[in-house]
This record gives C-alpha cells, sequence and structure tokens, in this order.
C-alpha cells in the first residue's frame, strides 16, 4: 500500500506553517519602532513564548537593574520609550543584536 504523505509535502507543509504562526507571533507581541534602532517586545508570563530570552520572562534583579540602568544613562532611548507610551518602571531587559540594534522587554 503506497503511503499519500511524502516528503516534499511534509516539508512544505512545516515551511508554510512555521512561516503563518511566526507572522502571528511576532505580531502578537512585537512593536517595530521605525524612527530608531529599538523595537519592543511586550512580555506576557500567560502566554507561552518559546524564543523569548530567559532574561526577558525570568528577569533577575540584576537584569532589571542593568535595563533600569541603560534608560538613565541613554537619553535617546529613555526619550523613545516615553514617546510609545512605555513605563520605564516595566522595562525588564534590554537585548542587542549583532547590528548594535535593541530589542526592549516590557511586562
Amino acid at each position: 500500500m503506497r503511503s499519500l504523505i511524502n516528503a516534499p509535502t511534509v516539508i512544505g507543509a512545516l515551511v508554510l506553517s512555521t512561516l503563518a504562526g511566526g507572522g502571528a507571533y511576532a505580531k502578537q507581541i512585537h512593536h517595530a519602532l521605525p524612527d530608531s534602532n529599538a523595537s519592543i517586545v511586550y512580555v506576557d508570563p500567560e502566554i507561552d513564548q518559546p524564543y523569548m530570552p530567559d532574561a526577558a520572562t525570568n528577569p533577575s534583579k540584576a537584569d532589571i537593574l542593568a535595563a533600569q540602568h541603560e534608560i538613565r544613562t541613554e537619553p535617546g532611548l529613555r526619550a523613545m520609550l516615553i514617546r510609545n507610551d512605555v513605563e520605564l518602571n516595566n522595562v525588564v531587559d534590554i537585548g542587542v543584536a549583532a547590528d548594535g540594534s535593541r530589542t526592549v522587554y516590557v511586562r
């Protein structure tokens, strides 16, 4: 008996479901800021966010203090967060990508 499932069909379905699911996931938690090299990601402990860094989902006191210090010492970052109605005390972590852009994680 011949199987109805073949490798190209399975691979195609996986790629399409990953793209569709990944796009929905990004829209749900990611807010891109076109006027700066930073983006804001809202962390929701009630939702499973498997691609979120551990420092954002389970921030230590040191992570929070470091993020708060970075906000205090960089006026441009602080102004950008205020412009986007982010309560600065809710920032739990700031990640830096290889290209220098930053991701601000907010609870």
